[in-house]
């Protein structure tokens, strides 16, 4: 079982590991969690044991079996566009409206028809708690969407995107959930 731990507090932080987290999944690793919390709410706990030192390591090997239903490609984007399948852009309303633009992205803006669900929405207070199952069903509600039906989430270059495919596949399972890895940076 594979355990993703940070101690870094940056807006980004909970995107990278899950992002990471979904790197896993999609190689067919399913033995991985997250911290929820990271290392500080661990530390916060005078219960938890806290080890210093070197790490010994048990070397293990791990055979990938790829889940390619997992990732969305340029194709099934299009696809989508024709018929009609709910494309879930990730990143911050003003990036989504293309008031401001990630050097990653030729041309401002998002996907034609995509709804927006801002990263943000799905972590407490910016740090590295996740929303739980009930918050995330609500706020998928809230921006007009079904949290469990067939979706592609994209950001600007697959991380965004990736907190909302933890908190649709890894939390609340939905299987009918793809990240489109190239987002906006391969679309524009």
């Amino acid at each position: 079982h594979v355990v993703l731990v940070t101690a870094a507090l940056d807006m980004f932080s909970p995107a990278e590991l899950a992002r990471v987290y979904f790197i896993f999944r999609a190689l067919g690793h399913e033995a991985v969690s997250i911290l929820d919390g990271g290392i500080g709410a661990w530390t916060a706990d005078w219960d938890n044991d806290i080890e210093v030192g070197p790490a010994t390591v048990r070397p293990t090997s791990f055979t990938a079996h790829p889940r390619a239903a997992m990732i969305a490609r340029r194709g099934d984007v299009e696809a989508a566009l024709e018929g009609g399948l709910t494309l879930v852009d990730m990143r911050a309303n003003d990036h989504y409206l293309g008031i401001n633009s990630s050097p990653v992205v030729v041309r401002p803006g998002t996907i034609p028809g995509a709804v927006n669900l801002p990263m943000m929405w799905l972590v407490v207070d910016g740090k590295l708690r996740f929303r739980t199952p009930a918050q995330i069903r609500r706020l998928w509600r809230a921006a007009g969407l079904d949290a469990d039906g067939a979706q592609i989430l994209f950001c600007n270059s697959g991380l965004e995107s990736s907190i909302g495919w933890l908190s649709l596949g890894g939390i609340l399972g939905n299987e009918n959930v793809r990240l489109y890895d190239g987002s906006l940076a391969e679309w524009s």
